[in-house]
Order: C-alpha cells, then structure tokens, then sequence
C-alpha cells in the first residue's frame, strides 16, 4: 500500500522548530521545553526513512536501492549543512573582529570544525564551546541514514536479527564513544519511531488498528504527562525518551489516518508550509538569534522574551525561506535525477543479468 506525501507531519515539524527556537530564546518562560522539539524530530525520522524504505523493498523486485538512497539524503543534507557552517564561520571571523573576543571564539571554531565537518558534532570536547552546538542531532541522523538501512537490506528477511544488530550498535556507540545522554536520545527516538514502522508494516492486523482509530488524539493527550513531568523534574532524560516513544505512536497513526481531528489540525496552512523550511530553520536560527541579539543591543532594546522570539522566528523563517529556494531545492532536484538515473542503470543491468542466464535456465 502505497503512501503519498502527509502534509500534518510537515505540520508537525513546523511546531517542532518553535520549541527549539523558543528553548534559544532569551526569557525563555520556565513553562517551555524547548528540548522536546528534537525527540520528535528523531521519532519522525526513523517512522518516516523506516516506512518508505519498507515500501520500496515491497514494490520493488530489486530489492531496496542503497546506492540511490544514499545519493538522496546526501543531496538533501549536506549542500544546506555545509553552506551553514561557511556562514558560521565567517559570522565568527567577523564578530571576532568586531568585538574584539578573537581569541575564544576562533578557540573554540578551531575546536568545533573537525567534529562539524564529519557530522560527530556530539562528540566534540568542551573546547568547541557552543559553536554550533546544535549540529549533534544531524550527527547522529547522519549515522543512522548510514546505517539503518543497510541492515534492512541485509537482514530484512529476519525481525529478529534487524533489531538484534541495531540494538547492539547502540550499545556499543554509547559504551565506547560517550556522550552517553545526547545519544541515548537519539538513537532511541529514531529507534522508536524505525520499529513501529517495521511492525506495523508487517503486522496488517495491528496497522488495521491504526488506520481504523484516531490513535493520534490519544497519543497527543499523553504527551502532556511526560511534558509535565520535564518541566518538573528536568535533570532526566527519561521524560524526553517517553516523548520520542508517544509522539512515534502519534505519527504513525498520523500517517495511517490521514483524515483523523489531529491529522486535519496538522494539515491547516501555513503549519505545512512552515514545515518544509524546518531543516533550513534549524540550521540557521542559531545565526539568526545573534544577528537579533546585535540589532537589539544597537537599539537599546533589553526586553527579552516573546518580543525577541518574534523578531528571532521571523526572521529565521525569511532566511530560511531564501536557503530553501536558493540551496535546499535545487540540490534535492539534482538528488532525485541521480538517484533515478541510478535506479534506472541497476533496472538495465538486472534485465541484461536476466537476458543472459535467461537461455540456460529453460534449456
């Protein structure tokens, strides 16, 4: 069963980025975790790369595609990923210049850029302060599209060994690498998200639940429980794992009932418009909240709070919108052609492969 574009999860994402941007923010109320944005971000992922992966292998009588879905997160990650870093850089060459704080700011560059360059944002020592800092999330994504569908393509046959090997790399990336919280976080919530579109992919019985109920509703009012629980005990990750958990649930039957309540409310524009500027957003609002953090100063402006988070989300989602049309677009264009004309080459040979064992088989 074929599934098309699901426009409440670009919803989503769009109210994702507000708590994050909102978590930057100056002033930001005591009432708002601003962390959660990013545990249903990776909930998102892993439903989303997990479930289309699954489709393609199903249609197909190839098999899934590697080589092409490789080419496709490459042409949609990193020209924008790496066009926000050289803006990053050259921001803190001239704000080091400017203000005159070379030295810890061009430190801590030199710290970072290693680790930015080769998506290990998360892993990087304190030496590289907060440059960039938000960049571990597309580092462990980074992984995981690595990875994950990888051991789909070789294990997809067995449930049992897919998620044996998945979880075995987990423990083994958290026990030898560190960073023990960030990627916990992460890799459970793709995780969450990666198994209930593996399961309910394959068990009709249990998508027929999902697709029969407005699941999504409930999965919604048991966020607040978690939600509550972080704002009032937030030294834990645990509250921020159980989100990741609850929101896979909520996409997922997003997904499977497209014309439930939450699905409809997801739906309402400019939500999905927003939501297809996420990416862009999150990379560069960072460099948007200290231009607004300059412009305030020259002002003589000292209120912070939801003054500036207007000022800092508008401009993000103007900046954003340039990067989209500039960058973002056409890269994911010539990501599609090259992943086709790969698609489109492994068809050919797999039909020369056949032509020419063809004679022997029948003889």
């Amino acid at each position: 069963m074929k599934k098309h574009y699901a426009p409440a999860l670009d919803g989503l994402r769009a109210i994702c980025i507000i708590f994050t941007i909102l978590y930057h923010t100056p002033g930001c109320p005591s009432f708002i975790n601003g962390t959660i944005g990013v545990d249903i971000f990776f909930a998102l992922s892993g439903w989303l790369i997990t479930w289309l992966l699954l489709e393609e292998q199903s249609r197909s009588t190839g098999g899934l595609n590697l080589k092409a879905f490789y080419i496709r997160r490459v042409f949609r990650i990193m020209p924008i990923y790496y066009a926000t870093i050289i803006l990053y850089v050259v921001a803190a060459l001239v704000l080091s210049k400017v203000t005159g704080d070379a030295g810890q700011k061009l430190d801590n560059l030199r710290v970072a850029i290693v680790y930015l360059l080769t998506f290990n944002r998360e892993y990087a020592p304190s030496g590289a302060g907060t440059f960039m800092s938000h960049a571990w999330t597309l580092g462990i994504e980074e992984k995981f599209y690595l990875i994950w569908p990888a051991i789909l393509y070789v294990f997809a046959r067995s449930a049992f060994m897919t998620f044996a090997v998945s979880a075995a790399l987990i423990v083994a990336t958290v026990v030898f690498l560190g960073s023990y919280d960030l990627v916990l976080r992460g890799y459970l919530g793709l995780g969450f998200g990666a198994a209930l579109a593996f399961w309910l992919h394959r068990n009709h019985t249990v998508r027929k639940i999902f697709e029969g109920h407005p699941i999504a509703s409930l999965a919604a009012l048991a966020l607040v429980v978690p939600y509550s629980l972080s704002i009032w005990f937030p030294s834990t990750i645990v509250w921020n794992i159980a989100i990741s958990a609850i929101s896979s649930v909520m996409i997922a039957s997003v997904w499977l009932r497209p014309n439930q309540p939450v699905a409809k409310a997801l739906s309402f524009q400019p939500l999905p418009w927003l939501g297809n500027l996420t990416f862009s957003m999150y990379m560069l609002h960072v460099l948007c909240m200290n231009f607004v953090l300059v412009l305030f100063a020259k002002l003589h402006v000292s209120e912070m709070g939801f003054a500036f988070f207007i000022c800092l989300y508008g401009m993000s989602v103007l900046v954003s919108w340039v990067a989209n049309i500039a960058v973002e677009r056409p890269m994911i264009g010539v990501g599609k052609r090259l992943a086709l004309r790969s698609a489109s080459a492994g068809k050919a040979s797999a039909g020369k492969d056949v032509a020419a064992i063809s004679p022997s088989v029948t003889s």
